[in-house]
């Protein structure tokens, strides 16, 4: 009962809030027209009037919606770069799983944005769910809660609503490491495998999975073993083989994710060049931010200090995860990605005094509706 009252009381209020102060911050024109595609025109483009669901579907969003709506190109052609009103071979940067959710549920609604309206909110209250059962076996129902707080009120959990795999994301991962940390091979095997066709992000937890099931190799059968890493990688087989009978290239997915503007060197050491460079960057921008250092270095501070408090094996899920976006590209969308990380919300949910968890709660509170505000009217806050 707690869980669904914490989702529909939060929800609900933060709903509320956009259409009731939306329009304190002022629509972004300018970076709508100019730094954004566009599937699903926004009405207030136009004069129009706001739309919540219309809202929610924020810069990549739309890149999900087409797909959802329309699929992915047959036999693409034409340069492989970025052009802002054109939304076509670039479509492959966005992998399967998420969309393909959305056009299920359309296939019923048949309007794409209340489908994924729909989908994303389904998501959110199945994490919640599943944060309650996962964390509760793992502590208690009392730091379960806690750590589901934490999450809906996230100040980038936003995306969470949004029309964006994060939340799919966030759902797979809870279940990832429940079946890491429970020994439930099939679970996880299952889980990894839906995460690789979810991200192309999250595709570094397979080899850690496969090692994982290496190391317990002795109380496994080599059949089990097998069974467990087709389960895991057969997924992602399937997704490039669908690439290459639509466009010829298995790795599709790997030349439209490089279209977008990227620092021309090796993308580890440009971010860890931004930490130096911290006071002189934006504080809100499209690339090397403050926004997205900050909650590098806050990820960086909370991995290191709850290691002693997570589950080993999910504590290395969490690392790898958190920080494998960094190895591949700048630090664009990491204050994004931090929503999916929730072995870290429930460390700090386990180790905060009331006082401080309290004080948390009305940071993450205020963030969350300040954040949502700017969203809604198309400002990169990632």
């Amino acid at each position: 009962m707690y869980p669904l009252l914490f989702f529909l009381s939060v929800n609900l209020f933060l709903y509320s809030w956009i259409g009731a102060f939306h329009s304190v911050v002022h629509f972004n024109k300018f970076e709508y027209l100019t730094s954004a595609n566009h599937y699903l025109q926004d009405p207030r483009i136009n004069g129009g009037n706001f739309s919540l669901i219309n809202s929610l579907g924020q810069y990549d969003s739309q890149w999900y919606l087409k797909i959802a709506d329309k699929g992915y190109p047959d036999h693409p052609k034409g340069p492989i770069k970025e052009q802002r009103k054109i939304m076509h071979t670039l479509l492959y940067n966005f992998f399967p799983l998420y969309p393909l959710c959305i056009a299920v549920i359309n296939f019923f609604i048949r309007n794409v944005q209340l489908s994924a309206f729909i989908l994303s909110n389904s998501i959110l209250l199945a994490c919640v769910y599943s944060l309650y059962f996962v964390v509760s076996r793992w502590f208690t129902k009392k730091i379960a809660l806690k750590t589901i707080l934490l999450i809906l009120l996230f100040p980038f959990g936003i995306f969470l609503r949004g029309y964006y795999s994060e939340g799919l994301r966030l759902l797979l991962f809870i279940w990832f490491c429940y079946g890491l940390a429970q020994k439930k091979h099939m679970l996880s095997a299952i889980s990894v495998g839906l995460l690789c066709v979810t991200s192309g992000i999250s595709l570094l937890l397979l080899p850690f999975y496969f090692g994982v099931v290496w190391f317990y190799r002795k109380s496994l059968s080599l059949q089990k073993m097998l069974v467990y890493g087709l389960l895991a990688i057969i997924p992602f087989l399937l997704w490039m083989s669908f690439c290459y009978i639509h466009t010829g290239d298995f790795l599709i997915f790997i030349k439209t994710r490089y279209a977008w503007e990227r620092p021309h060197i090796f993308p580890l050491f440009y971010n860890i060049f931004l930490l130096f460079i911290f006071p002189r960057l934006p504080f809100r921008d499209f690339y090397s931010s403050q926004i997205d250092v900050l909650s590098i270095l806050v990820t960086v501070c909370i991995a290191f200090l709850s290691k002693n408090v997570l589950s080993k094996v999910v504590w290395l899920a969490a690392i790898i995860l958190a920080f494998s976006p960094l190895l591949v590209q700048d630090s664009v969308s990491f204050a994004r990605f931090s929503s999916v990380f929730f072995p870290f919300f429930v460390y700090l949910a386990v180790v905060l005094r009331k006082q401080y968890y309290i004080l948390l709660v009305y940071f993450f509170c205020a963030g969350l509706l300040v954040s949502s505000l700017y969203f809604v009217n198309w400002y990169w806050i990632e």
